[in-house]
């Protein structure tokens, strides 16, 4: 079930837990779109545990093992850690391996400055721009054939990290990439080496990005970015799998992000953020270094995949044990689109605020309505139902003595008060010292 939204002080506060440029980060699922998501589980890794959750986040199944898993076709659960260059205890070897014909696509796509086969990343001569050359990606952690039968199958899916590429404004990007393409555009059934393709030159698609014009190369095909560089920005780990509906699932280890990804208009249809802490299950991240709460990669499959057919997928709680609390994409339309209108209902500031031992609240009832005054923390856990019944036209007043619904006082911070009256809906602040 999801969360309605407040209008005023809470719609602020619940709407900078949506945003990643936020010191609190709402945990589990904050946004899904039913109609647009690929159906099926997703898993992933965290503090040495594997979890199967679904799009509300409830938690399916649980393995006592968990850095980089995935299902294999036989049914099982892989936990791969580790691994090896091409040449088995040889770098140097496998280095040099990569530099001939016979060599990985992905490097000499990446900064084929490094074989000689294009310009590399450079400073200006006022020490305030720099050009990524014909540098593509940096630091990726992730590629994958995009599998037969999938959209894009044949293609590579890179999740480009992006640091070291000479952005002023740095941020992560997924790249779909057809190595047949050739400098015309044509599908050449066999491999062109990347700098041969080509480049196009492309300027920013904002001046407040502050990024100068790069060549990106002919053959990356679509494009994944968040219009706010801040937003998706990954400098470890992470993945991108392409999904059998078109869309691509991107999980953003730096921050324990997972989201789903619309291949046309790049509108995210699904997201969720990882509770899983250094310090614990956690329903509010607040600010720490980077993978705080990180996940490795993350996978989706559909219920009929050999390792779920024929089990038990009756979901269970949520990794926090709180109910499913998220948005939907009527809420966002409601928020841009539906103009805030004052009601004829009045809700006054409580008095005394601030207070220590309890407050009184008064409100006014414009037209008869089964009316509710309910008080939430700041992270928008409802802590106390002040009042429940249908209240006729006129003015109201209520005393509340910091205590929750279970009689135990509450400590000190913000709250927030919510009269709902039928449809409508009225909130302020107060403290509680």
């Amino acid at each position: 079930m999801k969360k309605v939204l407040f209008l005023t002080g809470l719609l602020i506060l619940k709407l900078s837990l949506f945003s990643q440029e936020s010191f609190l980060v709402k945990t589990e699922t904050r946004y899904w779109d039913h109609s647009r998501t690929y159906d099926g589980y997703t898993l992933f890794g965290t503090r040495g545990y594997s979890y199967l959750i679904d799009f509300e986040g409830h938690v399916i199944h649980t393995w006592n093992l968990g850095t980089n898993p995935r299902f294999t076709e036989a049914g099982t659960l892989l936990d791969a850690v580790g691994g090896n260059p091409f040449i088995t205890n040889d770098p140097t070897g496998s280095i040099a391996l990569a530099a001939t014909a016979a060599g990985d696509f992905l490097y000499r796509f990446g900064d084929p400055a490094k074989y000689n086969q294009g310009d590399p990343p450079s400073v200006e001569d006022n020490w305030e721009k720099a050009t990524a050359g014909n540098k593509q990606i940096g630091g990726a952690h992730d590629i994958q054939w995009i599998k037969p039968g999938l959209p894009g199958a044949g293609h590579f899916m890179v999740f480009s990290n992006a640091e070291n590429l000479f952005e002023l404004t740095p941020q992560s990007y997924i790249v779909e990439i057809n190595p047949y393409l050739n400098s015309a555009g044509t599908n050449t059934g066999h491999f062109v080496n990347p700098p041969d393709a080509g480049y196009n030159i492309v300027s920013s698609p904002d001046a407040n990005l502050m990024k100068e014009k790069k060549n990106v190369s002919k053959q990356i095909v679509w494009m994944y970015s968040s219009k706010n560089n801040t937003s998706f920005y990954s400098t470890i780990g992470s993945s991108a799998q392409r999904l059998p509906n078109g869309n691509t699932l991107v999980c953003s280890m730096n921050d324990g992000h997972f989201f789903e990804v619309a291949p046309i208009d790049t509108a995210f249809v699904w997201e969720y953020v990882n509770p899983m802490t250094r310090d614990g299950i956690k329903k509010i991240k607040t600010d720490h270094y980077p993978t705080y709460n990180g996940v490795f990669r993350a996978y989706r499959y559909a219920a009929n995949h050999p390792a779920l057919a024929g089990h038990d997928l009756t979901p269970g709680p949520t990794m926090t044990g709180s109910p499913p609390d998220y948005y939907t994409p009527d809420d966002i339309t409601a928020i841009q689109d539906q103009p805030i209108v004052e009601p004829a209902d009045k809700l006054n500031q409580n008095y005394p605020n601030p207070f220590s031992y309890g407050t009184t609240i008064e409100f006014e009832i414009a037209e008869p309505a089964g009316v509710s005054v309910l008080i939430y923390d700041l992270s928008g856990i409802r802590v106390k139902s002040l009042v429940n019944e249908f209240c006729s036209s006129g003015k109201y007043s209520r005393y509340w003595d910091g205590t929750n619904d279970n009689g135990m006082r509450v400590p000190g911070g913000m709250y927030f008060y919510i009269l709902k009256a039928d449809n409508r809906k009225l909130s302020k602040k107060m403290i509680h010292l």
